[in-house]
């Protein structure tokens, strides 16, 4: 058990303890604003700060988040183009989520921001959960499970945001070289020749002249070392099920939600289709699923974090980092993500979190979080980005 989760766990021991001595498992006092009072800034910090579950993060291993003293993320090779968009300010109020949205840019790192609300339908099954305790229903500390639901929709609402904008982040640096934001676009300068030409038609991975083989080849030649080979789920199939190109997989490894498949395949040639005993031509490739929620306008859409059509070879150099608090960390060359320090965090590095409830609203909450993030590549020339028309 790592330290986090111990910390974690044990700030729901004490507080149920301490809540538990002050108002008995049953009291009048089970409301949301007592569960939250027990909460310092540091326990709040904690809560938003959990490691997040690279199994289910394809992107996540490929530019870790590391947590900076700085509020500046810099490179020698990152470049701003600024944009006629305007932009928003660092006072500006913070995004309602759902969806997560940019605030500023500047020096040159992003601000990103979260509120929600507690729903109606959440307050009611709150509500329906304190009825259940006081009349018997649910046994056990009544206290402890009040504050388990109140974990869990800080960990939902506002954790899953910055974590899924962070992935977001990370794919779109990873397939186009750039990242685009409200105040600005940022090009990591990722070699033209890096960026291989759009293959369509015929040319398309799967198609009757598939440049697949001949594309992969290039950009292990480039890298040298391959530690990923990452593209849609959707791309992955287009290439394992082409006909005209067959591939056998010999290994295949899906992770507990779905969201990666990892596969190992190998060319068949010949009129009989027999594995081909070339080593260049068997890869490992990775498909990745996750969709996130985004605003568009007042509504919501689903955006898939790697877009159909795109693969991301990415070099397999590592690097030894000493970090602040001593330790060293060995993590990939090609880069990282960025997590600075806030104002409303004291300057600490990291994701800030807070919620409280209004006044005389005893069952409502609002919950609010920030973070200064930003994704950097260090190693630009460790990334080679190839595109395919997709086939219908």
């Amino acid at each position: 058990m790592n330290h986090m989760l111990k910390t974690a766990l044990g700030i729901r021991s004490l507080a149920a303890v301490l809540l538990a001595g002050a108002f008995g498992p049953r009291g009048d006092a089970l409301t949301v604003n007592a569960i939250l009072n027990t909460l310092t800034p540091n326990d709040f910090f904690t809560l938003a700060n959990q490691p997040v579950p690279e199994n289910e993060y394809a992107l996540l291993a490929v530019l870790p988040e590391e947590l900076r003293t700085s509020y500046e993320a810099k490179s020698g090779s990152l470049k701003v183009i600024t944009t006629p968009a305007g932009e928003t300010g660092m006072d500006s109020p913070y995004s309602q989520v759902g969806g997560i949205e940019v605030d500023a840019f500047s020096k040159p790192i992003a601000k990103w921001t979260a509120e929600t609300t507690m729903t109606e339908a959440q307050q009611r099954e709150l509500q329906a959960m304190v009825l259940n305790i006081r009349g018997g229903a649910i046994t056990g500390n009544g206290l402890e499970y009040i504050r388990n639901f109140v974990v869990n929709w800080l960990q939902k609402i506002i954790r899953q945001a910055f974590t899924d904008r962070y992935e977001l982040m990370r794919g779109e640096t990873l397939t186009t070289g750039q990242l685009m934001l409200r105040g600005g676009t940022i090009d990591f300068s990722v070699p033209s020749a890096n960026k291989f030409a759009t293959r369509t038609g015929n040319d398309a991975y799967g198609g009757s002249n598939s440049m697949f083989w001949r594309d992969m080849r290039a950009a292990d030649a480039i890298v040298g070392v391959t530690r990923t080979r990452v593209m849609s789920m959707n791309t992955l199939h287009q290439i394992l099920d082409s006909t005209v190109s067959p591939v056998a997989v010999t290994s295949e490894t899906t992770s507990a939600g779905g969201n990666i498949k990892i596969v190992t395949m190998r060319r068949l040639i010949g009129a009989n289709q027999t594995l081909s005993t070339d080593q260049r031509d068997g890869y490992t490739l990775v498909g990745y699923r996750r969709t996130v929620k985004i605003k568009v306008g007042k509504n919501y859409a689903d955006q898939q974090v790697l877009p159909d059509g795109k693969i991301a070879v990415v070099g397999g150099n590592d690097v030894s980092l000493t970090m602040t608090d001593g330790t060293v960390v060995v993590r990939p060359g090609l880069g990282r993500t960025h997590i600075g320090p806030t104002v409303e965090g004291d300057g600490r590095p990291g994701i800030w979190l807070s919620a409280h409830t209004p006044e005389n609203r005893p069952m409502h909450a609002i919950a609010q979080g920030a973070s200064n993030g930003l994704t950097i590549l260090d190693a630009p020339e460790r990334l080679v980005i190839l595109t395919t028309a997709m086939q219908p």
